[in-house]
């Protein structure tokens, strides 16, 4: 079956719109002209959360960003009989999240607007990002995600036994900060120590931290500071500030979760930095976190040091680009020193499998 109805579709890279004929034939087939642009199986076409009266498609199991977005009811019925698997997994869920939490959201945006004039971006965002629905953080962070992998050219390591020892080092970081959120901890192949949380719980370790680390307490202070700024929702909060009110009239008056808006989100996430303010919370997230589980948070500014005057990485791309160490930085953490009275956060031979991770 074909179907030569011209629909939208962004590949991901930008946020061109690309006018293309779908062909319904042995996979999905998208054409621009006589080009082919993508070919996706129809076990893996996925719907994505999109606005009244279009529907949306992704390709499931890629770090590609590329979207459909169909209005011909023919067409979405010849999709519907051919993709098996369409409601499959996180998009159709985050959906209907975003449909239950709509009336709320509009609540807190006409709310934002009026704090907008009154109070200016920074108090919006203060206000705005604990509110914004997990369908569309969970978007954001999918797509920062793939920007980020793209950005450092980094692949996801895949060890089981060091991906299982992560899951548990974080989900005991997170429990000791009452952080009950679900979180999604990868490790990505890189050459440049650094740390990342992303919306709807994507937290990265660069495998070039692994390396600087020399013990499981020194990596677990930055993964506290990560998960610190998670808590607080402050990847949320930049990019609230750093989009201005396009950010807050896109939520409500067009449709924030197409291509466009995720990959101008994206962008905006992994370029900006965080406020001093924020580097404190984080900074206290993970005092408290360490101290809790009877662990001296002393390492964790050992490490920042190190990668900051042992090593000549380059200042934009490493850890201390988003997390600018200072003296009274380093002064504040040192003061919470204390003995280490809990026991190992990891065995000798979990932190040799975290450490290797990247090796296979």
């Amino acid at each position: 079956m074909s179907q030569q109805t011209e629909v939208d579709f962004f590949d991901g890279r930008d946020n061109q719109r690309h006018a293309v004929v779908v062909r319904m034939l042995d996979a999905m087939v998208i054409q621009e002209g006589e080009g082919t642009l993508a070919r996706w199986p129809f076990a893996y076409v996925r719907l994505l959360p999109s606005a009244h009266g279009m529907a949306r498609y992704g390709l499931a199991d890629s770090d590609s960003l590329a979207r459909l977005e169909v209005t011909d009811e023919m067409l979405i019925a010849a999709i519907k009989m051919h993709c098996p698997h369409l409601g499959r997994g996180e998009g159709a869920v985050a959906s209907r999240r975003l449909t239950l939490r709509i009336v709320g959201w509009s609540l807190v945006a006409a709310a934002s607007a009026l704090g907008l004039v009154l109070y200016g971006l920074p108090v919006v965002a203060d206000i705005v990002a604990p509110h914004v629905p997990q369908a569309v953080q969970y978007e954001i962070g999918e797509a920062s995600a793939k920007q980020l992998k793209l950005v450092f050219h980094a692949t996801t390591c895949r060890d089981a036994h060091g991906q299982a020892v992560l899951d548990r080092l974080v989900a005991k970081l997170a429990t000791a900060g009452g952080l009950t959120r679900h979180l999604r901890p990868r490790v990505i192949k890189t050459t440049i120590p650094n740390a990342m949380a992303l919306p709807g719980g994507r937290v990265f370790v660069f495998s070039k931290l692994l390396d600087e680390a020399q013990t499981p307490d020194e990596l677990s202070g930055v993964i506290a500071h990560e998960l610190g700024h998670e808590a607080h929702d402050d990847s949320m909060r930049r990019l609230i500030e750093s989009s201005g009110t396009g950010f807050l009239l896109g939520m409500v008056f067009g449709d924030f979760t197409g291509s466009a808006g995720i990959v101008l989100a994206a962008n905006t996430l992994i370029t900006a930095s965080y406020s001093r303010q924020a580097e404190k919370g984080a900074d206290d997230f993970a005092i408290h976190v360490m101290t809790r589980l009877g662990r001296s948070p002393k390492p964790f500014g050992a490490l920042l040091e190190r990668i900051t005057k042992g090593h000549d990485f380059p200042l934009a791309m490493s850890l201390l680009a988003d997390h600018p160490l200072t003296e009274d930085r380093l002064a504040d953490i040192a003061a919470h020193d204390v003995p280490d009275t809990g026991p190992p956060l990891l065995s000798t031979a979990d932190w040799v499998a975290l450490q290797t991770i990247c090796a296979n």
